[in-house]
Formats: C-alpha cells, sequence, structure tokens
C-alpha cells in the first residue's frame, strides 16, 4: 500500500478546513437567505446619514385626519387633496406625487379632477399610484374608481418587493415604459429619469433612519401661515403617516420595518419608503447587488483562503486573523456600497464563514497536540521496553547537530545584559550617574540595573573582582519594597555559602544618611573568559543569554543544570526559604557552575496563617500563585522548559517545531514528562518539593548514561566547567 505523499499529510488540515469553510458558507447562502438580507441592513448602520434635498413628504397622520375631521384608513373627502394640489401648485412646487390609492370613490371628486387639471395647465405634473389586480388581465383596473380619474396619463406601480420581514429592500421588477414605477413615474415627470429597469433588480438605497427625508404635516400644509417657500422647486410626495393603532377594520397600518428596526428604531411610513425609491431614481443612486456568479466564487474563494490559511495557525494567532479579515471585509463591503452602489452578502464570509475557520484551526491544533502527545507516549512506550532500540536510534542520531531554527524567547533581565558587549569602560555606569562609595572596594561599571536596584563590577583592596548590589531608597515610591529587599538578604545571606548552587553574599552594608544599602557577592563568570575578567569588556554570564546565543542546551547540560537547581533549591526550602523569582535571567554561572542569584524575593515560606505577597515574573508564576516549594518546582521547571526547547516559557506545553529532527529527540521526550509534572497547572499533580523533581532527572540521567553506554560514539556535548 503506497503511503501518501508528505506534502498532502500536512495539508491535510488545511485542506479539510478550506472545505468545511467553503462548504458551510456556500450551504447559507443557498438555503438562508435572511443572512443575505442581513448583510445588507447592518451596511446601512455602518455607514452614516446621507444628505437628502429636491423632495420632501406631506403625511396624512393622525393628527391631519383629527383637524380635517376624517377617519384613518378611510377615504377622505377629495376637497383636501384639491386644496393641497392648488396651495402646492402656488408654491411653486416641480411635481405632486399621491402615494395614496384612489380606488374607491369619494365626496368631491370632481374638485380634485379640475384641481389636477389646473396643475397640468401650470406645468406642474401630478403622480398616482396605482396597484395592479391579479384578478383582471393586465392592468385593467389598476384605477377604476372612476372614468375621469382613469384618463390621467401620469400613474405608477406604488408598492415594492417585500421580504418575509416585511423590509422593502428592492425596487419593483420588471417595470417597463408601459408598466412604471410609481418612482420611475415621478423621475419621468421630474426630468431625470433612468431607463426602465426590465430585467435588471434594482435595490433600495436608504438615506439614514426614519424621519431622514423632510416630512410636513398634512393639516399644517394647508394653513394659510404656511411657508410655501418649503416646497419651491421640490417634489412632494403626499401618502399615509405611521399609525398609533396596529389594526383597524381588518387592515393594517401604514407602517414598514428598515434596516434601523434591528436597533429599535421607528418603522418608517410607506410615504417615506416610496419616497426613498423616488429620490433612487431621481438622483439615479440604487444599489445594485453582485451577480450570483460572482457572489459564488467570491465565497468559494474566500473559504477555501480561510480555511486553509488559517488551519496551522494557533487558536490566538488565528482568532487574531479572523479579527483583520472581518474588518477588511467589511471594510470592503462599505466601500462598495458608499462608492460603487454595490452590495454583496459579506456577513456570510465575516460572521459564517471566519468563524467556522478559526473553530477548525482551534480543533485542528489541539487535534495536533493530542497526536503529538499520542506519538510522544507510543514511542517512550517503545523506548521503555526495548533499550536496544534506544540504542539504535541514538546511534541513527549520531553526528554533528545541523542548525535549525528555533524561535528564541525573549526574556526580561537587570540592567542591558542582551545587549552588545561594550568596548570601553564606563566609569559612571551608563546614564553617567556618580557611583556609590563602597569601603574597600572600586566600582568600575554597572553591569546591570532592575526594577530592585543596580549591579556594578567591582575591584576589592586585594583586586579580586566582585559584583556589588545597590539598592536605593528613592527609587521606590514607597518603603515596603525597599524594606522587603532587605529582609530577604538578611534572611538569604546566613545560608548563602553552606550550598554551592548559591550566589555567595560576602558582605552586606547600610548608609541610611545616603538612603541605600547593598551588599557583596561572586562575580559572574564572563560570557567569553570565564573568571579571567576584563572591567572594559565584562558580560555577565546568565542562562537567558546562554538560551539566546544557543538557541538551546544539549540534554546532558540541561540534566546537569537542573540538579544543580533543584539541590539548592530543595536546601532553600529546608530551611524554610522560596526564592520566588526562579528565571533564566537571575541563574548566573560562576566558575562554569549555576547558581540561583536576585535573591531580593526570597522570603519565608507561606503558612496558614501568614500570606506571601503575589511577585514574581509572567510565566513562570504558578496558577495558584507564590508562595509555596511547589511555586518554585513550578518556575524550575519552566526554565529547564526553555533551556531544553528555546521555546518561551508561555508557549509551554508547545513543543518546538524542530523536535523529531533534533538528535536528542528521544532523551527531549522523556525530558518532557517530568517538566508536565514539574509544571502542572494542578498542585496536587505536580512535584511536591524540589527534592522529588531532582529524582525525576537523576532517574532520566541514569537511564541516558546506560544508553550512552550501549552508543560509545555518541556525544551530546559536555557541561562547561
Amino acid at each position: 500500500m503506497n503511503r501518501a505523499p508528505r506534502w498532502l499529510i500536512r495539508s491535510k488540515p488545511g485542506l479539510t478546513g478550506a472545505g468545511l469553510t467553503a462548504l458551510a458558507g456556500l450551504a447559507l447562502w443557498w438555503l438562508i437567505p435572511g443572512l443575505s438580507n442581513l448583510s445588507y441592513d447592518l451596511l446601512f448602520l455602518l455607514r452614516p446619514p446621507q444628505p437628502v434635498s429636491g423632495l420632501c413628504i406631506v403625511e396624512m397622520d393622525e393628527n391631519s385626519a383629527n383637524s380635517l375631521h376624517e377617519k384613518l384608513m378611510a377615504t377622505w373627502d377629495r376637497k383636501h387633496h384639491a386644496h393641497m394640489i392648488q396651495k402646492l401648485v402656488a408654491s411653486h412646487a416641480r411635481v405632486i406625487v399621491f402615494d395614496v390609492l384612489m380606488d374607491q370613490p369619494s365626496t368631491n371628486d370632481a374638485l380634485l379632477l379640475d384641481a389636477i387639471s389646473q396643475a397640468r395647465t401650470a406645468g406642474v405634473p401630478v403622480i398616482l399610484a396605482a396597484k395592479s389586480n391579479p384578478e383582471a388581465p393586465g392592468f385593467a383596473t389598476a384605477l377604476r374608481s372612476f372614468a375621469e380619474l382613469e384618463k390621467l396619463p401620469n400613474w405608477g406601480l406604488a408598492v415594492g418587493e417585500k421580504s418575509t420581514d416585511r423590509v422593502v429592500r428592492r425596487h419593483i421588477e420588471l417595470e417597463s415604459a408601459a408598466w412604471p414605477s410609481l418612482a420611475l413615474s415621478v423621475a419621468n415627470a421630474a426630468g431625470q429619469a433612468p431607463p426602465p429597469a426590465g430585467n435588471q433588480t434594482r435595490w433600495i438605497n436608504y438615506y439614514g433612519r426614519p424621519r431622514t427625508i423632510p416630512t410636513f404635516s398634512y393639516y399644517r400644509v394647508l394653513d394659510p401661515d404656511f411657508a410655501k417657500a418649503a416646497f419651491s422647486n421640490q417634489v412632494v410626495l403626499i401618502g399615509g403617516g405611521l399609525m398609533s393603532l396596529p389594526f383597524l377594520g381588518g387592515k393594517e397600518t401604514d407602517s414598514w420595518p428598515t434596516p434601523w428596526s434591528l436597533l429599535g428604531w421607528d418603522k418608517a411610513s410607506g410615504a417615506e419608503v416610496s419616497a426613498t425609491a423616488c429620490l433612487n431614481y431621481m438622483r439615479g443612486d440604487w444599489l445594485r447587488r453582485s451577480s450570483s456568479l460572482t457572489e459564488a466564487i467570491l465565497i468559494l474563494g474566500s473559504g477555501l483562503v480561510c480555511g486553509f490559511g488559517l488551519a496551522f495557525s494557533t487558536p490566538r494567532r488565528a482568532s487574531a486573523l479572523g479579527v483583520l479579515v472581518v474588518g477588511i471585509v467589511a471594510v470592503a463591503a462599505l466601500y462598495g456600497m458608499w462608492q460603487k452602489q454595490v452590495w454583496f452578502p459579506w456577513l456570510l464570509v465575516a460572521g459564517v464563514e471566519v468563524p467556522v475557520a478559526c473553530g477548525w484551526a482551534c480543533l485542528a491544533h489541539f487535534d495536533s497536540l493530542r497526536r503529538r502527545n499520542a506519538a510522544l507516549e507510543k514511542t517512550l512506550a517503545v523506548l521503555g521496553a526495548d533499550t536496544e532500540h534506544l540504542a539504535g536510534l541514538r546511534e541513527m542520531s549520531a553526528g554533528p547537530l545541523a542548525p535549525t531554527r528555533v524561535t528564541t524567547p525573549t526574556f526580561r533581565t537587570s540592567g542591558p545584559l542582551l545587549g552588545p558587549r561594550p568596548s570601553t569602560p564606563a566609569a559612571g555606569g551608563e546614564s553617567g550617574a556618580p557611583a556609590p562609595l563602597i569601603p574597600d572596594h572600586e566600582l568600575l561599571r554597572r553591569v546591570g540595573r532592575g526594577a530592585y536596584g543596580e549591579v556594578w563590577l567591582a575591584r576589592n583592596a586585594i583586586g579580586t573582582f566582585h559584583a556589588v548590589k545597590v539598592v536605593r531608597k528613592e527609587t521606590f515610591e514607597r518603603s515596603e519594597p525597599f524594606d522587603r529587599e532587605f529582609r530577604g538578604l538578611q534572611k538569604f545571606m546566613p545560608i548563602s555559602r553552606e550550598h554551592p548552587g548559591l550566589v555567595q553574599i560576602l558582605h552586606v552594608g547600610r548608609n541610611d544618611a545616603d538612603g541605600f544599602f547593598y551588599y557583596v557577592m561572586q562575580a559572574a563568570d564572563d560570557e567569553a573568559t570565564g573568571q579571567a575578567i576584563d572591567p572594559a569588556v565584562y558580560v555577565p554570564k546568565n542562562l537567558a543569554r546562554e538560551i539566546v546565543r544557543r538557541r538551546h542546551l544539549p540534554m546532558t547540560e540541561c540534566l546537569a543544570l537542573g540538579l544543580d537547581l533543584a539541590s539548592a533549591l530543595d536546601f532553600l526550602h529546608q530551611e524554610g526559604l522560596i526564592h520566588r523569582d526562579i528565571k533564566p535571567a537571575n541563574i548566573i554561572f560562576v566558575r562554569g557552575a549555576p547558581r540561583l542569584a536576585d535573591i531580593g524575593l526570597v522570603t519565608t515560606i507561606a503558612t496558614p496563617d501568614r500570606a506571601v505577597t503575589y511577585l514574581g515574573t509572567k510565566g513562570f508564576i504558578p496558577p495558584e500563585g507564590p508562595g509555596t516549594p511547589a511555586a518554585d518546582v513550578f518556575s524550575l521547571g519552566k526554565v529547564l522548559y526553555e533551556a531544553s526547547m528555546g521555546q518561551r516559557a508561555e508557549s509551554f506545553p508547545e513543543l518546538p517545531a524542530t523536535a523529531l529532527d533534533r538528535p536528542d529527540t528521544a532523551a527531549l521526550f522523556q525530558l518532557n514528562q517530568i517538566l508536565l509534572r514539574a509544571c502542572h497547572e494542578e498542585i496536587g499533580q505536580r512535584y511536591g518539593s524540589a527534592a522529588e523533581l531532582r529524582a525525576g532527572l537523576l532517574e532520566l540521567q541514569a537511564q541516558l548514561q546506560n544508553a550512552d553506554s550501549l552508543s560509545p560514539q555518541r556525544g551530546e556535548g559536555r557541561r562547561e566547567g
């Protein structure tokens, strides 16, 4: 049976994600048109209101009905319409539009006909709304109230295309010169007519939330004192206003939801919807929707790209990229609407495909971790059952270590320890501040600075180099950190010389007059020359710099490092103290041996009746916080993770991408099992003490030494001494 190509195996998560994402987008596009409608609606909510001119509305609202002694949802006495036409003609209106169906006879029809005739003579067209009758052929009964009215030439279909949620989103379709929409007839009369839509679908372009178009109450316009200038050269549309009663006589009120109804705004009157349609035709700025073929290609393509591209990202990165894609798609949709009058169902990409792609990326990531852990357990099981197989693996992996690309961590440290090696001494330190006076010591140059003080390279009276840490009270806003540092020093100094894994404190002094205390300790090795220190170019050697320089440490060095530090940590705990700030930058090398340094946060182990301040470095603090030996074990585990894997502490428990390509892969997997326990988030599943961690490291060291005895050619490196 032939094995699938490696590129296909590696691409499987991306191909699966691409297929799922594209399928989800296309299925919802085809089956749920409501998502496309929501894409249309949201574009208006994101767009600021647009300026409107050239058209205004006269509403036949409740106040007008009461003032004129008419009934709502009933046919009004047409003398009012005749007076309205006369008033608008006298006001030099451009076009008069009645968005009122006059399909029933009423009183004073003759007055209305006469007013319409006079308006036409004065050059003011009067447009009447009509509706088709599906029970009669063609348009035969559209205006069947009385013969005289039926002969008038200016009319138009007034009802647009409504969706299931009653929002009018489309203009009347299949209109023609013989069967025009009200909007087309108005635009014709105003001299701004576009061609009939024919088979083309035109979409309503709303200019803002309800009441954006200037609106006047019917009865106020009839008032003799009403300003005539308001209608000069304007298209005036007369129609029903919003009704307070939802139903009357079994008829629905003249109110229609708009895109702004999603936010709870009031609905628009039918007259305002018709006026918006008329303005679209007069201004030529109706909206067009992209073609079905274009949308299918767009949804398919975006689904494939998002699904494949995000499948190889971590959940955090996939979420960030997803947000970026949503923003780009939304901006593109708004640009198309604002500048090109074209809209597309962008929400299917931003609200469906991107979340599906991000969700698949999370599943693929966790599945990758699961499979990696399963492979690790299988490898460890095989290695534990067959030492000859282990020896064979190690023999096959022997040879020079090929350079690999590993993401190097960024460390926080005291002072410019990760900067370039200086070429000239700086007597006053990098900032030029004068060096403090320390008895029997000459401060040569400052080599580090942190939140709790500065470290100087110093030379004593007999020429021996030491490190001097100076902690100034003036650098703190409160005295508590200053006093805490001194208390830690008091606890640590008496035992500092009793274990080789602790930095030795040689002398402590205090200058209350100048507001500082200091302590003298062993100087770390120079990064290049060890204890052969040249003050002009001295750079202290610490673990943080070693990991950055070497990317990761060989397995034998990691084990030796872990054993030494676990022993020192166990001794510290036996003395009733905890460190609270174990990290690579706080581990220095003295004569090649690692030592726990920066003891400013050392304090007594927490007890039920004594809490410990929450201090430390992010990434190295366990979930339960500092204060216990188990918390220090957690921090040491993260240190060994960075040293062995070349990964940031925050990336735990991820294995490096090059783990399977390293010559110490088998040992790395075994060490990883120890680190998983040392850094377990649940304290009950973690090593209970540094001694237990050290025992686990010793057992692994013995296994590797036994394997080395089976493969004498193998060598991973030797600890620096």
